[in-house]
């Protein structure tokens, strides 16, 4: 089948052992493979299926003889277009309404460039092009102001993984030139494998952010090694998100745990700051306080249109532990969806949120059967806002519980916007056998 990242429809006639795609059309398309065996013989359950991950595949611009494909890419390392142009010397600013533009690693506008191959161009200074695990690593080298655009997978090995601590997280403090500043596009690749055990505080890819992006990435933790883990916050993507940072359409998988402040993709979200549009998937666990299956605590930020699957526990004093966060003040939880098995913890803990103060949190769902080692299940009883509107198994795979339309706004439920694009980011059966809703991003089921 052939999908845009929604639902595909069958090609005609594709129904061999192996596939050309073709090549006839620009853009971006996901290809993925239904198998259906028909047993006559049998009684019940005749037919069975089964579906393939997705191949993405990317088409370039076709080309003329002598002509290369240029690609501009704007403040927030996005594609914005790509031309085809004629080799040669060109001015790229005569393509693009007089913007300043830079190439890979440069840091002065480039007014004239010999176009001799396919090249991009970029509307920020110091971006750093990452294709390798080695180029990976050096962006802890570089200042930590730079910028970062993936175009590959990164498979983490030996050569960047101390035998013992595990990855050396970007940036790891709050000292000026101790923590990363730059716009981060994965792009919508991966990095995996990725492990850590230190001892030091702000533990995750990257330790500390300030003023940061990180978008389009996913994060894939190696359980084998023990998963990430640090004593003060610890997360999957980022230790601590501060200062207008954002992270969006991103997602973990495996295990992070720590004392205080831990969550599945950051461990403190602070000071203007969000999580948007992501989702995570590994267990969460903290000795201490502050545990949440997105972020350990949120302190006058966001987290919206973002669900998380994983087992939640925190033992410390005090508790504060949540299917999406521990704990929230000053902030706004909306729009999220809290599919875990279990939340446990010693005090103020609940599905959504463990405790809350002078903060915007609604239309968050969570599963019913959520249990917690603090008597059996949790209570319908009592504000909405720290369980979350609790539907069960059945009703979560209902696209009606969240919305009545498909696109758009929606009407009915609570409205959560369905679609394909970052404002109506949430998609209905985009997978096939996968029974909740996943964002338009994703081009697999979590």
């Amino acid at each position: 089948s052939e999908t845009n990242g929604s639902v595909g429809s069958p090609i005609a006639n594709a129904i061999n052992a192996s596939y050309s795609p073709s090549t006839a059309t620009e853009g971006t398309l996901y290809y993925y493979v239904v198998v259906t065996n028909t047993n006559n013989g049998a009684i019940v359950n005749k037919t069975a299926t089964a579906k393939s991950d997705t191949a993405k595949i990317e088409i370039s611009a076709l080309l003329l003889e002598g002509y290369h494909n240029v690609s501009f890419y704007n403040a927030e390392l996005d594609l914005v277009e790509i031309r085809s142009i004629e080799e040669g010397l060109i001015d790229p600013t005569d393509y693009n309404n007089s913007v300043s533009w830079y190439k890979a690693e440069e840091s002065t506008p480039t007014t004239e460039h010999t176009l001799t191959g396919n090249v991009r161009f970029y509307a920020l200074p110091n971006v750093h092009e990452i294709y390798t695990e080695a180029d990976l690593d050096n962006a802890r080298n570089n200042l930590l102001n730079h910028n970062y655009i993936m175009f590959n997978d990164i498979e983490l090995t030996s050569a960047t993984l101390d035998d013992s601590e595990g990855w050396e997280p970007i940036g790891y403090g709050i000292g000026l030139n101790e923590f990363f500043r730059g716009v981060f596009n994965g792009n919508g690749y991966a990095i995996r494998n990725l492990w850590i055990n230190r001892s030091t505080n702000y533990v995750g890819l990257f330790g500390y952010i300030g003023g940061a992006q990180i978008k389009n990435l996913g994060v894939e933790i190696d359980n084998s090694k023990g998963g990430v883990k640090g004593p003060y916050c610890v997360g999957a993507i980022a230790g601590c998100v501060d200062d207008n940072s954002s992270i969006t359409n991103s997602y973990s998988t495996g295990n992070v745990s720590g004392d205080n402040n831990v969550g599945a993709i950051a461990g403190y979200v602070h000071n203007n700051s969000s999580i948007t549009n992501s989702y995570s998937t590994g267990d969460v666990s903290g000795t201490g306080d502050y545990v949440g299956g997105i972020a350990g605590a949120v302190g006058s930020s966001n987290i919206t249109n973002s669900y998380s699957t994983g087992n939640v526990s925190g033992i410390g004093r005090y508790g504060y532990v949540g299917g999406i966060a521990g704990y929230v003040v000053g902030s706004t939880i909306e729009n999220n969806a809290a599919i875990n098995q279990e939340i446990n913890g010693s005090a103020k803990v609940n599905r959504i949120v463990g405790d809350i103060s002078g903060s915007d949190v609604q239309n968050n769902f969570a599963l019913n059967t959520m249990t917690t080692s603090r008597g059996g299940g949790f209570s319908d009883a009592g504000d909405p806002r720290h369980r979350g509107i609790s539907k069960s198994d059945s009703d979560l795979k209902s696209q009606s519980t969240y919305s009545n339309a498909i696109n758009g706004d929606g009407l009915g439920g609570l409205g959560w916007k369905f679609g394909n694009d970052e404002d109506n980011p949430w998609v209905w059966g985009a997978f096939d056998g996968y029974p909740y809703p996943t964002l338009y991003w994703q081009t697999e089921a979590p």
